[in-house]
């Protein structure tokens, strides 16, 4: 590479340069603090609207709302539990293990306490940042404030398992009961429909774009297995790419070693190539790791092949250059068609604070806007509603099957793409799966999706306003929902024109 794999962060504000502190107050401090203050209000609000449906004896409401209040948790811990190369050893039920599964379990049902202490990790070394005064001290206080986290899978979970069927829940209620709902439960109801939007919003404008970002240096904020496998002290990079087969192989390019010969004591140059044997095709790194049946793969620092080992295994590279070296006396004016190409490694650069703030507009219109032409035609047509959501969800898993049809079908990866489909119902992220053609999937996604809100707004609009006796309300969410499309189209054009950042090239690799 030609660059080190440090993150690469933008300094800048609007395009003006931000100094040490600056840069600590606007991208540390600020979003961790209203972070924790959002957190806070959240959950106080979905607290008192459990304890309003109790107290209107709506029991079945209050238990779905408690429910959605305590999904992300169980999925977090599911998801940490079956993680087994975080559990302390190899051995599945050692004494390590076991306190380390209860730890687990505790910490995901008093999940409150856990977050809040997050919050307040993050605002300390934050704080401990701008405090300092030397780069040092300063570069570990960041370091400590944005070290992995489990609690962080929590916090993401939270916007999709929560936040997004709490707003479509809570949407439903309010318009199928609004003259016998009580005013503070409906009060509490629209407060955690604006709170759960706001957290929606914050999600995926972090990761709108988080798997181009993260070739640029960007970071899981929760425990990853790649950090087990990956030995930053070696002078290597890995790039997964396509090769003119069906297969992607992973290659890694290492300087080149003199390596003594005992026999004669000549040296020669040899490029060692460390492959492993990958069958996925996908750009998703989630399926990018090697599949070795029945053997555990170790870091590559401990894969690599010392020079008493053996003989070496001479790469394409290398038995080049012995052609070469053998056919050099003849004298040929034959071009050489196996030169090799420099292909540059381009990564995106987090957004700054203004760009963050416009891509947060952006969302909250569109979501807004998505929710309440949803849950609008839901109200008169409870079966069609069904229809084009499950159409939508059908095609989003049809180009996500196309894309990995050479790889199996496993249980885990099956559960992804559901997953994904589901979140691609309302929004669209970057997570785990690179977009090749970026402008084009943003173009077809959001042409479908607002061809979707305009006409199932146009449907009840002309057909069923005038049956209803709350006509008002209805309208209001008509005009609603075309103010937010228009707001978050206008935002998303002024965000990529103005306030998206450029690629950087982060690295190079000979091909």
């Amino acid at each position: 590479m030609s660059q080190s794999s440090k993150s690469v962060t933008r300094k800048t504000l609007l395009g003006f340069p931000l100094t040490a502190k600056q840069d600590v107050l606007y991208n540390y401090l600020i979003p961790s603090t209203g972070a924790c203050f959002l957190y806070v209000f959240l959950l106080a609000t979905e607290i008192s609207l459990i304890h309003r449906h109790f107290k209107d004896g709506n029991y079945v409401w209050a238990w779905i709302t408690l429910v959605f209040l305590y999904l992300p948790a169980f999925g977090s811990c599911a998801i940490t539990l079956s993680s087994l190369e975080l559990w302390p050893d190899v051995k599945l039920w050692t004494k390590n293990n076991i306190v380390w599964v209860l730890i687990k379990i505790v910490q995901h049902l008093l999940f409150p306490i856990w977050s809040l202490w997050r919050f307040a990790e993050r605002i300390f070394w934050s704080i401990e940042a701008y405090r300092s005064e030397d780069d040092d001290s300063r570069e570990y206080a960041i370091f400590m404030a944005t070290s992995p986290r489990t609690i962080e899978l929590y916090i993401f979970l939270q916007a999709f398992l929560q936040s997004l069927p709490q707003v479509l829940f809570q949407l439903c209620l309010l318009m199928r009961h609004s003259h016998t709902t009580d005013k503070q439960t409906a009060y509490a109801q629209f407060l955690s429909i604006a709170f759960n939007i706001m957290k929606l919003s914050i999600t995926v404008t972090y990761y709108q774009r988080f798997k181009t970002q993260k070739l640029a240096g960007s970071k899981y904020p929760w425990h990853k297995f790649e950090k087990y496998q990956f030995d930053p002290s070696l002078d290597e990079v890995t790039l997964r790419r396509k090769t003119l087969g069906t297969s992607m192989i992973p290659s890694v390019y290492k300087k080149t070693k003199n390596i003594d010969s005992a026999s004669t004591g000549i040296k020669e140059e040899a490029e060692e190539d460390l492959y492993e044997p990958v069958v996925n095709r996908r750009s998703s790194d989630i399926y990018l790791d090697p599949e070795i049946r029945g053997s555990y793969l170790p870091a590559y620092s401990s894969r690599i092949q010392s020079e008493a080992d053996g003989p070496k295994r001479f790469s394409r590279w290398s038995r080049r250059q012995t052609y070469n070296s053998s056919t050099s006396s003849n004298d040929c004016s034959e071009p050489d068609f196996n030169i090799r190409r420099i292909l540059y490694i381009k990564g995106l650069p987090e957004d700054d604070l203004a760009g963050k703030l416009i891509a947060f507009c952006w969302w909250s219109a569109f979501l807004l806007a998505r929710v309440l032409a949803i849950s609008a035609f839901q109200y008169f047509y409870p079966a069609q509603v069904l229809y084009i959501l499950v159409a939508h969800f059908l095609l989003t898993l049809a180009l996500l099957c196309y894309d990995a049809k050479s790889n199996e079908v496993t249980r885990s990866k099956a559960v992804f793409f559901l997953f994904v489909c589901y979140i691609y119902l309302f929004c669209i992220i970057e997570f785990k799966i690179k977009f090749k053609k970026t402008y084009f999937i943003y173009f077809g996604f959001f042409s479908i999706v607002y061809l979707e809100n305009f006409v199932m707004c146009m449907v009840w609009w002309y057909g069923n306003l005038k049956s209803i006796e709350t006509d008002f309300w209805f309208k209001y969410c008509f005009y609603i929902i075309i103010t937010c499309s228009i707001c978050s189209f206008a935002s998303m054009i002024f965000y990529f024109t103005i306030n998206k950042p450029k690629k950087v090239v982060v690295g190079q690799v000979l091909k």
